[in-house]
C-alpha cells in the first residue's frame, strides 16, 4: 500500500510566465505526511515543458511530469468537445496514489505553506465529506487588481450534497481537495465529469463539501492567454448549457434520483431556446424597420435564456445588414446574438422565375443553416420567427412554463394575423388556456411555434423538389411533426395566450411587393400627369457584368423618373464591379434580384415582370440612355387592349431581320415590338406567350399576336423612338430624340470573350 497521502495534480499549457510560481507553491508545503506532485503538460510551445523537466530533474522522488506530444485539451475545448478537466481525469487521476487529490492549474498558485496539512486534517476529522475548499483571491493580470473570489462574494461556507448538485459557483480549482474515489468502478463516471463544474456535481454523489477556515487564499489568475478567458461569451454560454444537461444525464445514469430531480428542475428553469430569424432585403426596402422590430421583441422578453440566430439569406446590401446587427452589438458581446450572411440565397436563385415555389420554399437553406448552428450549440428548443413577425414580452416565458407543466415536444400560441388583433390563428379553438393540439399544417403561424428538436428531429425542406407539390414549407414541417407526434404518442398543445403578431400585410403572399390597390385597379387612365407615371409604371432591366453601361442606363432613368419602382434582375459575377454597383442602388424604389449567374435577357425579363404589380411595365436594356422621357406620351397611347408601345421592326417568323436569309423570300413577316425600350400593359402581357430570347426577345409573343391577327392593332409604334446603333461610347447612325441604345452590352461582352450566347444562337431561337 502506498504511503502517499496527497497527490497534487497540476495541468498546464503554455504557462511559461506562471508555472514556476505554481510548482514553488507545491514544493513549499509543510506536512507530516508524504505527498507527490503530478503535472500534465498539454504539448506547450512556449518553454513550459523545459521548465517542468528542470523541476523534475531536481525533485525526481516528488515530481512526475507527463508531456503530451500533441495538444489535446485546448484543441478539444476550442472545438467544444472538452470541458477543461480532461487532463486531470484522463492522465493524472489514474496515476494518483494519494488518499486525497489536491488540484491546481499551472497559471494559479498557493500562498499558504500549511494548506495541504490543514485540509488533510479537516478531511480526516470529517469522513462524511467528499471534498473541501478554502478561500481564493482573483487576480486580474492586466491590471494586477486582486479581489475575493468564491461563493457568496468570497465568503466561504460548507455545502450539502443537494447544494453541490446545484453546482454553486466560486469553488476555485486551486482551493479544492477531493477524497480520491477514482478506481476501475468509478472510472467511467470520472471520465464524464471532465470539468470544474462537472467534478463538483460528481462529488455530490460521494458526500458533502466542507469549507476550511484559516488557510491563506490561493490565487486564481485571469489573463488573456487563459483557455477559458480566451473564449467568447457565446462559447461560454454554450458550455454552461451543455454542462447543465450533462450533469442531469450523469445523475440519471448513476441512479441518483434525488440529485437528478434537482438538476431536472434547474434545467427546466433555465431552458435554453434557440430563436431562428432568416432575413433578406425586401423589394420595398422595409427590412430594416421590420427586422429591428422583430429583434427588439426578442430582446424585450421577460425570459432571457436564449440564443438568437439571425441569418441573412444573401442580404444584398451587406452594409445595411451589418448596420442593423451593429445596433445590437451588446447582445453579440454577451453571447446571445449569433449572425451570418450567406453568400447565396439558394431558393431565390433556384426559383427565380417560379414565385409559387419560392413562396413555398424560400429561406429553407438559411433556416436549416441556423438549425445546424443551434444543434452544434446544444440548443434543444427551437423557435422559427419570420423577420416581419414579432412577439409579446411574455412569449418565451409562457412557452417555458407550459413545456415544464406538460412535458410537451411541440407548442403553439395564439397569434393575431390582422392589424387590429381581431383575427387569430389557429382557428376554431375553444378558448382553453392549454388544449391538446396536433401540429396543424394550414393553421399554425411559424412565429407561434416552438418544438423540442431532439424529440422532433425534422428540418425544413424544398417541398417542390421533394414532393412535386407547391406547399408552404412550414406547413409541411408541421405535417411531418404531427405524424411523428401521433405515431410515438408524444404531447403537443395549443396555448390560448396571445403572444405573437404575424405578417399582417401579406408581403410574401403578394409576391414580394406591397400593392397600391388604387393604382392597380385603374387600368388605362386618361388625362395623365407626369407625377402619375411613377404610380402606374414599374421599370424592368436585366444586367450582367457591364457596370459602366448599367450605371448610365439606370441613372438616366432615375434622372427623369426619380420615384418609379424599378426591378433589376442581375446575373453579374460577384467578383465583377457590376454586382457591387447593383447592390448599391437597392433602395426604397429599386428592388434587386441576384441570379448569381447569367440567366439571359429573356428569362431575366420574365422574372422581373412576374414581380410587377403596377398596370404597366417599362422594359429597358442595361445599355440604353434616356435623353428625354417618352413614357408619359407612351401611356397616353394605351388603349384597353393595347399590348405595348415602342419601336416596331419588320421581323421574320424565325426571329431574324426579315430579308436577311434567302428563305425569307418565301415567308411572310410580322410586326415586332423591340423590348430594348418599350412600355407594355401587364393585363395584356399575361394573355400572350412570354419572351424567350435576346436575339429576338419577343418572337414568341409577336408570333402569338400575329397568328391571332392582332399585329396591326395591339402593338403601337411610338414616333421618333427608333433603334439607334452605336459602338462602345461612340454613337453612330441617326441620333435619337428620346433614347439611345448601345449594342456593346451583354451580348457583345460575351462575344468579345468567345463565350457562347447564353440564350442560344439565332438558328435555335424557335426550338427553345
Amino acid at each position: 500500500m502506498s504511503n502517499i497521502i496527497v497527490s497534487v495534480c497540476c495541468i498546464t499549457y503554455n504557462h511559461q510566465k506562471y508555472i514556476r510560481k505554481a510548482i514553488d507553491g507545491f514544493l513549499m508545503q509543510k506536512t507530516n505526511f508524504k505527498y507527490e506532485i503530478l503535472v500534465n503538460d498539454d504539448a506547450s510551445t512556449d518553454g513550459t515543458s523545459e521548465i517542468l523537466r528542470g523541476y523534475e530533474s531536481k525533485h525526481p522522488d516528488t515530481i512526475k511530469v507527463i508531456i503530451q506530444k500533441e495538444n489535446k485539451c485546448k484543441k478539444g475545448m476550442d472545438e467544444g468537445s472538452f470541458y477543461g478537466f480532461e487532463p486531470f481525469c484522463h492522465e493524472l487521476f489514474p496515476l494518483a496514489k494519494g488518499k486525497y487529490l489536491a488540484l491546481c492549474e499551472g497559471d494559479d498558485y498557493w500562498t499558504d505553506p500549511n494548506k495541504l496539512q490543514k485540509q488533510v486534517d479537516y478531511m480526516e476529522r470529517n469522513p462524511r465529506l467528499s471534498m473541501c475548499y478554502h478561500d481564493t483571491n482573483l487576480r486580474e493580470e492586466e491590471t494586477e487588481r486582486i479581489t475575493k473570489f468564491g461563493p457568496g462574494n468570497g465568503t466561504g461556507r460548507p455545502f450539502s450534497r443537494e447544494e453541490m448538485a446545484a453546482t454553486p459557483s466560486g469553488i476555485a480549482t486551486a482551493s479544492k481537495m477531493l477524497r480520491n474515489h477514482y478506481n476501475e468502478g468509478t472510472r467511467d463516471a470520472y471520465l464524464r465529469a471532465t470539468g470544474d463544474y462537472l467534478m463538483t456535481a460528481l462529488y455530490a454523489v460521494y458526500g458533502d463539501c466542507g469549507f476550511v477556515e484559516g488557510i491563506k487564499p490561493s490565487v486564481y489568475r485571469v489573463h488573456a492567454e487563459g483557455v477559458w478567458s480566451g473564449k467568447s461569451m457565446h462559447q461560454k454560454r454554450v458550455l454552461v448549457n451543455k454542462l447543465n444537461r450533462m450533469v442531469y444525464d450523469l445523475y440519471v445514469d448513476l441512479g441518483q434520483k434525488k440529485l437528478a430531480e434537482i438538476r431536472r428542475k434547474i434545467y427546466n428553469d433555465n431552458r435554453l431556446f434557440g430563436v431562428i430569424v432568416p432575413t433578406f432585403q425586401r423589394g420595398d426596402m422595409k427590412t430594416p424597420y421590420y427586422l429591428r422590430r422583430c429583434l427588439d421583441s426578442v430582446f424585450a422578453q421577460n425570459y432571457n435564456n436564449f440564443f438568437l440566430y439571425v441569418i441573412g439569406d444573401d442580404y444584398v446590401n451587406r452594409k445595411e445588414f451589418e448596420d442593423i446587427i451593429g445596433d445590437y452589438s451588446a447582445y453579440v458581446n454577451d453571447g446571445r446574438l449569433v449572425w451570418d450572411n450567406l453568400p447565396e440565397a439558394v431558393e431565390r436563385v433556384k426559383y427565380i422565375d417560379n414565385k409559387e415555389a419560392l413562396w413555398s420554399s424560400g429561406g429553407t437553406n438559411a433556416t436549416n443553416y441556423a438549425m445546424d448552428l443551434a444543434k452544434r450549440d446544444g440548443v434543444r428548443y427551437l423557435c422559427l420567427l419570420d423577420h416581419d413577425d414579432y412577439w409579446e414580452r411574455d412569449h418565451l416565458e409562457v412557452l417555458s412554463r407550459v413545456f415544464t407543466e406538460t412535458g410537451a415536444v411541440w407548442l403553439c400560441t395564439k397569434t393575431s394575423v390582422d392589424p387590429n388583433h381581431t383575427v387569430f390563428f389557429p382557428r376554431g379553438m375553444n378558448g382553453k388556456v392549454i388544449e391538446k393540439f396536433l401540429p396543424a399544417p394550414g393553421d399554425c403561424i411559424k412565429a407561434s411555434v416552438c418544438f423540442d428538436s431532439e424529440s422532433l428531429p425534422y428540418k425544413m425542406r424544398d417541398v417542390l423538389e421533394e414532393t412535386g407539390s407547391v406547399y408552404p414549407g412550414d406547413a409541411d414541417l408541421w405535417r411531418r411533426m404531427a405524424e411523428h407526434v401521433k405515431k410515438n404518442n408524444l404531447r403537443s398543445y395549443y396555448v390560448g395566450k396571445h403572444t405573437c403578431v404575424h405578417d399582417v400585410e401579406g408581403y410574401v403572399r403578394k409576391g414580394g411587393l406591397v400593392l397600391n390597390r388604387d393604382v392597380a385597379s385603374r387600368g388605362v387612365v386618361k388625362n395623365l400627369t407626369r407625377k402619375q407615371v411613377s404610380e402606374l409604371v414599374t421599370g424592368v432591366v436585366v444586367s450582367y457584368n457591364t457596370e459602366n453601361l448599367m450605371r448610365r442606363a439606370y441613372e438616366s432613368v432615375r434622372k427623369v423618373h426619380p420615384k418609379m419602382n424599378i426591378i433589376v434582375v442581375d446575373g453579374s459575377d460577384k467578383s465583377n464591379s457590376c454586382y457591387e454597383y447593383v447592390c448599391s442602388i437597392a433602395d426604397e424604389y429599386t428592388r434587386v434580384f441576384h441570379a448569381n449567374k447569367n440567366i439571359g435577357h429573356g428569362l431575366g425579363l420574365k422574372v422581373g415582370l412576374s414581380y410587377v404589380k403596377t398596370p404597366f411595365a417599362l422594359l429597358f436594356d442595361s445599355d440604353i440612355e434616356i435623353l428625354k422621357s417618352p413614357v408619359l406620351d407612351m401611356l397616353k397611347m394605351m388603349e384597353d387592349d393595347t399590348y405595348g408601345v415602342g419601336y416596331i421592326e419588320k421581323t421574320a417568323f424565325d426571329g431574324h431581320e426579315w430579308g436577311s436569309k434567302p428563305i425569307h423570300k418565301t415567308q411572310g413577316w410580322m410586326r415586332y415590338l423591340h423590348p430594348y425600350f418599350c412600355l407594355i400593359q401587364m393585363k395584356e402581357y399575361r394573355k400572350y406567350a412570354p419572351f424567350i430570347h435576346h436575339g429576338a426577345p419577343a418572337v414568341n409573343t409577336m408570333l402569338d399576336i400575329h397568328k391571332r391577327g392582332l399585329g396591326e392593332k395591339v402593338i403601337k409604334e411610338f414616333p421618333g423612338l427608333g433603334h439607334s446603333s452605336g459602338c462602345g461610347w461612340v454613337w453612330k447612325g441617326e441620333e435619337r430624340e428620346f433614347v439611345r441604345h448601345d449594342p456593346a452590352g451583354t451580348r457583345s461582352y460575351r462575344r468579345q470573350r468567345g463565350l457562347e450566347e447564353i440564350e442560344g444562337v439565332w438558328d435555335k431561337v424557335m426550338t427553345l
